[in-house]
């Protein structure tokens, strides 16, 4: 899901329709209600509590496709740090301008909401572009990373850093960014205006458990994108 197209009007993405993509919510109570995700089809599994797919619709500004050209991708291999920063606020944002059920760091999981793998496969694709413009840039900070990777029976982290180049022959490619799209159902939402504009709550910090110095750097790095998008 390429959220950089139809960034301040995310739900008229067809990815919401309730005929072809993941359904949409529109009871009292914020439960997914069409599609095949729908309440009374679809379920938490029990560990998270169990009940419907949540989707509280807040306001916020995705990501656009300047930022993405003109902020992430032309990170250097040496300025890595920064491009993974750049990338990870966007990842946070547009997980709690769906909101619901994914926004939550205990809910935040394919098997709870199935909009997560196309969230974590966009990203993925944004990185591998990312690798693509140079050697350097595919070896940055994985290439060369002998630890094994977490929860695993002794898989190599740089084993994985090459998506043209995976174990058992596998490879994932990618096809070219779309720069347009047709507008699909979903709930309609105003143009954001800057008081509009609550990047991530208090309580949603508290709940990451972040120090001031990283409270005040994830602030000022999600204003950075949206003082960005509206120049």
């Amino acid at each position: 899901w390429d959220w950089t197209l139809l960034p301040q009007t995310p739900y008229q993405n067809p990815i919401f329709s309730s005929q072809t993509g993941f359904g949409n919510s529109s009871d009292e109570n914020n439960c997914v209600d069409s599609g095949p995700f729908r309440k009374g089809k679809f379920s938490l599994t029990q560990v998270s509590g169990g009940g419907c797919l949540e989707r509280l619709y807040g306001p916020g500004s995705l990501l656009t496709r300047q930022q993405l050209e003109d902020i992430i991708l032309v990170r250097s291999a040496s300025q890595f740090s920064q491009f993974f920063s750049f990338l990870t606020i966007p990842y946070l944002s547009v997980r709690c301008t769906i909101g619901g059920t994914i926004c939550s760091l205990e809910t935040a999981t394919p098997t709870e909401e199935p909009l997560q793998i196309l969230i974590l496969s966009f990203l993925d694709s944004i990185w591998d572009r990312w690798q693509g413009f140079s050697p350097d840039r595919r070896l940055a900070r994985y290439g060369t990373d002998e630890s094994t990777l977490f929860m695993t029976d002794g898989v190599i982290v740089r084993d994985y850093h090459d998506n043209r180049n995976l174990p058992y022959d596998a490879s994932v490619c990618y096809g070219q960014p779309r720069n347009d799209i047709s507008g699909g159902e979903g709930k309609q939402k105003r143009s954001v205006v800057e008081e509009d504009v609550v990047c991530f709550s208090e309580e949603w910090m508290d709940k990451l458990l972040l120090t001031e110095d990283q409270r005040t750097y994830i602030t000022a790095t999600c204003r950075l994108f949206y003082v960005y998008s509206t120049k």
